[in-house]
């Protein structure tokens, strides 16, 4: 049999011609790509205001690219961008499109906050008697009158089909009620 360079006899595997630790250079098609990858991050980095941009550490350079960028249009924008892009390849970019996603991302919490007021709202709606207890017990100092005529017209204009500003008005009521016992 014929030696083949690639094929050691030893251990009867396909050497796959490298050496330890030392990685084969990329192909310009995967480099175009990889900074292809970095189009949509260096859009949402141009877009941030200035307070966040200043905030993720990048490169006075990148920075000064990102601003630039924000007044240009079309062609010029394109070409920009693309310098951009290529300054952003030079640093951290995980760093930042986590950060970006940070920005993006509101606190879990006030989500939750937000879907337990509707929650609320829809069960009041509803004619939740147990509901309406359980929050005159827990939250006393409201103003029950007030509570009980903001469900009452909520309810109306439900049935009326109308716009619903009594609804958002109990939700901002059951929201202010909840805070107001956060603050003590």
């Amino acid at each position: 049999m014929a030696r083949l360079p690639w094929y050691d006899d030893e251990d009867d595997e396909l050497d796959d011609g490298l050496e330890d630790g030392v990685e084969p250079e990329k192909s310009k098609s995967q480099v175009k790509r990889e900074l292809l990858a970095l189009d949509p991050l260096t859009e949402e980095l141009m877009d941030l205001p200035d307070k966040q941009l200043n905030s993720l550490g990048l490169s006075e350079k990148l920075l000064t690219a990102l601003r630039t960028a924000r007044n240009l249009k079309r062609g010029a924008l394109k070409r920009q961008l693309r310098y951009a892009r290529g300054l952003l390849a030079e640093e951290d970019h995980a760093a930042a499109a986590a950060a970006v996603a940070a920005f993006k991302q509101p606190r879990r919490e006030q989500i939750d906050a937000m879907h337990e007021l509707e929650d609320w709202r829809e069960r009041l709606l509803a004619g939740d008697a147990a509901l309406l207890d359980a929050l005159f017990s827990r939250y006393p100092d409201v103003d029950r009158q007030q509570f009980l005529q903001l469900v009452r017209n909520a309810k109306a204009e439900r049935a009326a089909g109308s716009t619903p500003r009594a609804g958002r008005a109990l939700y901002k009521f059951l929201g202010a009620m909840r805070d107001a016992v956060r603050e003590d």
